[in-house]
């Protein structure tokens, strides 16, 4: 009688092993499925911050170049107005020298570039500013054509139509164009010596 009862104690035993193996072999396999997913998803993580990292490096770059290729289109076009020999002949003898001349060569002078908004001429013996389509007084033309905000006519005067500049930049600020709404700028200012 012990006999018959201890064989189904032992095959509870038994199953009670099997089932106690099969719960701690899913167990390791959950664990070791869960840690590779989180190594995985560390690298992957690391791997995206990387290549993050290296497109705004690139961005970074191809803003650089792209505003350096502008900063020297700006100084080729303001070179050209500079050494324009009509132009210095206009500049030095404003009565002798024809005023069409000059604004048919500043039209000559294409501005192929979108972030360039205008160029032009100051002629400080005749108080004008000469663009290829505008010719007036200064004062008129900074009041009409171009307005600053932050920068009133007489500070203009002063600071940057009386004295030589050579590719010199204004710090950026506000502009009114044509009466319409203000808005940034960062112009620059290239006037040849009297």
């Amino acid at each position: 009688m012990p006999t018959e009862k201890a064989a189904p104690h032992r095959a509870k035993k038994e199953k009670s092993r099997v089932y106690s193996f099969f719960l701690l072999s899913y167990t390791l396999i959950l664990l070791v499925s869960l840690s590779s997913c989180l190594f995985f998803g560390a690298e992957v993580a690391q791997q995206l911050r990387r290549e993050e990292a290296l497109n705004k490096q690139a961005l970074l770059t191809s803003l650089k170049n792209d505003v350096e290729e502008n900063l020297r289109y700006v100084e080729e076009l303001g070179n050209s107005l500079v050494f324009n020999s009509r132009l210095q002949f206009l500049v030095k003898h404003p009565s002798v020298s024809s005023v069409h001349d000059a604004m048919d060569q500043m039209a000559g002078m294409a501005v192929s570039r979108d972030f360039l908004l205008d160029y032009f001429l100051y002629v400080r013996s005749t108080d004008e500013v000469v663009t290829s389509t505008v010719r007036m007084s200064a004062d008129k033309f900074f009041d009409i054509i171009y307005e600053f905000t932050d920068l009133t006519a007489q500070a203009l005067r002063e600071g940057t139509l009386a004295e030589y500049h050579f590719q010199d930049y204004l710090p950026a600020g506000g502009l009114r164009q044509y009466d319409s709404d203000y808005s940034e700028f960062g112009i620059i200012r290239i006037m040849p010596k009297k």
